[in-house]
């Protein structure tokens, strides 16, 4: 699974890759960006909502043998 590649991430309307959706500003405030369903990642190491459904749905379809995932 590569995400880069523009048929997966236009499949998952992705357009961020490299920057978190979430930037911690100091110990107790955070801001969150605006748009998080375009982000690759929520944080430095955990993907968005709609990234970690994408990889939970290809997995199932790998163990179960299917080639085709629906989004």
């Amino acid at each position: 699974m590569r995400v880069r590649d523009g048929d997966v991430s236009k499949r998952l309307r992705l357009s961020n890759f490299n920057e978190n959706c979430v930037e911690r500003m100091n110990i107790s405030e955070y801001r969150v960006c605006d748009d998080p369903d375009s982000y690759l990642y929520w944080d430095y190491i955990n993907p968005t909502t709609k990234m970690h459904s994408y990889i939970a749905f290809s997995a199932f379809n790998t163990i179960k043998g299917q080639k085709r995932i629906i989004f």
